[in-house]
């Protein structure tokens, strides 16, 4: 079994960064009928401000489909004053709430403390960080139109940088850069002819101190934007720099949880019910993988995933998904469905330990037999953005026969 490298970090990655605070990990934890927790993880990158250019912005990454569709994937408030302190707002996606949750954080640099404001428990979470500072340049960056500079990187690949001179941005004067970087064929994207990505920065460093806007174009169509909204300079309201009054400060040293009431729904829905398929075992391997043509031929072939799956004479079944990592492929993901025990496990490799959800009821069917032929495939393909030209993602389940009839090797 083999899966293809997952898409690299191209520089999307670095372009739509803004040069904000570095935000918390959030990880939400929703078990059926318990709260909701939200378990916030410092780190991510690296703290960092910049003073004497105090100003409040709406920080933007959307994304444009070759249809014309677009989708905000996440939007942020930005407020940042004379002397290095920022807050950011955003809003944490958790089960069965239309609203969400607000989190809040704010880094003091002045103080060398970080909060993150929980406001339905009026408590105010800090921690003691170091931030550097630096100061705003009292001269203008020059920013000029430039010829193009080609250079070579690994594996084929060519980058042609140039510079794009100045232009008006939010209302601000904005330096860009443009990278073109080509791909030969058969590299990680799976194209099969020569595949070149555009990505444009602008910067306003002299009037914000940082990214204003970037663009990236995705290898199957369309683009990806990230940038700064509505930019008011000026000094934002002091208040919006320090935790709220009222509010009960909570000392943290590493990461720490917030835990929300589960919304108020309908009834709680009965326990799923776990169908034994009995008297077939079998091994095989899924892969689910994506196959475009471009607008000028360009055919791209991808390997999404990859799950081995196992079931035994009684019904029970084990999936296992696989990913690359640096050369090697590795377990990630186990699940475990036992029928006749009707629980399901979700395994976690790394920690070693193993979640049961809440038993299930059973119901048995013996499985139809698959023809006695050699290699059988089952195929299922399904289309996005209307048109089987664009894009096809299908799902090829390959039986192994040498297991088929008998029970897997591999322990459930």
């Amino acid at each position: 079994m083999r899966l293809k490298t997952r898409f690299a970090v191209l520089a999307v990655a670095a372009l739509l960064t803004l040069p904000a605070p570095a935000q918390m990990q959030v990880v939400v934890s929703a078990p059926r009928g318990e709260p909701i927790t939200l378990t916030f993880k410092p780190g991510g990158g690296r703290l960092s401000s910049i003073t004497g250019r105090p100003y409040s912005a709406t920080e933007t990454l959307e994304q444009s489909l070759p249809n014309g569709t677009h989708i905000v994937m996440a939007s942020t408030q930005i407020s940042r004053d004379s002397v290095g302190r920022m807050r950011t707002e955003r809003t944490e996606w958790i089960p069965q709430s239309p609203t969400g949750f607000p989190v809040i954080e704010i880094t003091d640099p002045v103080a060398g403390y970080r909060y993150v404001l929980d406001p339905p428990h009026q408590t105010a979470h800090r921690l003691a960080v170091s931030i550097p500072v630096s100061a705003a340049p009292k001269t203008p960056r020059p920013c000029q139109m430039g010829r193009p500079t080609a250079s070579n990187m690994h594996d084929g690949i060519t980058a042609i940088h140039e510079s794009l001179g100045s232009r008006m941005i939010e209302g601000v004067s904005a330096c860009g850069d443009r990278t073109t970087m080509t791909y030969p064929a058969g590299s990680m994207f799976g194209n099969d002819r020569p595949l070149s990505l555009v990505s444009e920065t602008w910067a306003a460093w002299d009037e914000l101190g940082t990214i204003v806007l970037g663009t990236h174009a995705e290898p199957r169509g369309g683009t990806t934007t990230g940038g700064l909204k509505n930019v008011r300079l000026g000094e934002p309201d002091a208040a919006l720099f320090r935790p709220p009054a009222g509010y009960h400060i909570v000392d943290e040293t590493t990461e720490f949880a917030i835990t929300v009431a589960r919304p108020s729904g309908p009834s709680p829905k009965p326990a799923p019910e776990v169908t034994a398929l009995t008297g077939m075992p079998y091994s095989a391997e899924e892969v689910l993988a994506t196959d475009n043509t471009l607008a000028d031929g360009t055919r791209l072939k991808h390997t999404i995933s990859s799950t081995l799956i196992y079931r035994d004479l009684v019904g029970r079944t084990r999936k296992e998904r696989v990913f690359e990592d640096g050369g090697t492929f590795r377990v990630f993901r186990v699940e475990i469905v036992d029928a006749a025990a009707g629980c399901r496990y979700v395994l976690d490799v790394d920690q070693k330990t193993a979640r049961r959800s809440p038993p299930m009821r059973r119901r048995s069917r013996l499985d139809t037999p698959p023809s006695p032929s050699g290699n059988r495939i089952w195929r299922r393909c399904f289309r996005i953005w209307g048109s089987s030209k664009k894009r096809a993602i299908c799902c090829v389940r390959r039986w192994l026969p040498m297991r088929k009839r008998s029970s897997p090797d591999t322990p459930l």
